[in-house]
């Protein structure tokens, strides 16, 4: 890294290589990048190699403000380095992207259970974060079809029905009033600690909000956003996904920066069946009956 002058600084970067190798290093970084599951805000682009340290060293609050730019722990030439060196390590690079969604998941899943507007430019960076731990995965040998049926994962997915079902409840019985933060966001960092306790905290914070739509599923409210056969919805999802957490049960006291990683794409990723599907079904038994 060369400095031109005191405002610009130009990247030097020295490798030997060929056409082919660059084809092979390119494809296997957009592959990684893709190891990704479905997102409801869209899918992320696959950034640039040299945008990998300015995301790297983007540092944030728990309320989505960046902290600081000054901080360059990643220098410039990093992404290139993890371009061209197949067996580059990432373990520096899994830790940083590791801390970064344990201080924002809460604050971007709570956002969009409670329909709240996300600013696009932040989205942005989070999407550019979420390809960059894709590819982290895929270098640790980690494809979506393996940790998709993890238990990190499945744990992001539970706490993200369960913020939706507290959402629901919010919106119907409380006239859209909201907590401070929901039931699945609230204990979303506690859940990398102490995942087995977070989760049995969880069950018993949840179980008026499981009572409540186990009775409003059948109340036949078609109002836009109070859908009755949301709930219905809703509690299947949260009954099966808890069920696939069972058979996955795994005795750890705290998780590890891959599976951070993997809690924070369950959280954000669509659920397994989409609302839409779900409202077909529900008017096509309705016109049957």
């Amino acid at each position: 890294m060369k400095k031109i002058d005191k405002a610009r600084v130009k990247v030097i970067y020295t490798r030997q290589t060929n056409p082919l190798e660059l084809e092979k290093c390119s494809e296997a970084w957009t592959y990684g990048c893709s190891n990704l599951p479905k997102f409801l805000f869209g899918q992320p682009t696959v950034p640039f190699p040299l945008r990998t340290s300015d995301i790297l060293n983007s540092f944030w609050r728990q309320n989505g403000e960046v902290i600081t730019d000054k901080f360059k722990p990643f220098p410039k030439y990093f992404g290139l380095e993890l371009l061209m060196e197949q067996d580059f390590s990432v373990t520096a690079a899994m830790h940083a992207l590791a801390e970064k969604v344990m201080t924002l998941g809460a604050f971007i899943g709570d956002q969009y259970a409670k329909k709240e507007s996300v600013d696009k430019n932040f989205l942005f960076k989070i999407k550019e974060m979420l390809a960059l731990i894709g590819l982290m995965l895929y270098r640790e040998g980690v494809g979506k079809d393996i940790y998709m049926g993890s238990f990190p994962y499945l744990y992001g997915q539970f706490l993200k029905i369960s913020d939706e079902l507290h959402a629901l409840y919010c919106l119907v019985i409380r006239k859209g009033d909201y907590p401070t933060q929901l039931a699945g966001s609230s204990v979303y960092q506690a859940a990398s600690e102490m995942p087995l306790r977070t989760l049995s905290v969880l069950g018993q914070r949840m179980n008026p909000y499981v009572m409540w739509a186990k009775t409003y599923r059948y109340a036949n409210i078609a109002e836009k956003g109070k859908e009755s056969w949301r709930a219905k919805w809703l509690l299947s999802m949260y009954e099966k996904i808890a069920n696939k957490l069972y058979d996955v049960w795994q005795e750890e006291t705290r998780f590890n920066d891959q599976e951070k990683a993997q809690l924070f794409i369950g959280y954000l990723a669509s659920l397994p069946k989409s609302e839409n599907n779900v409202e077909k079904e529900e008017s096509n038994q309705t016109e049957e009956d």
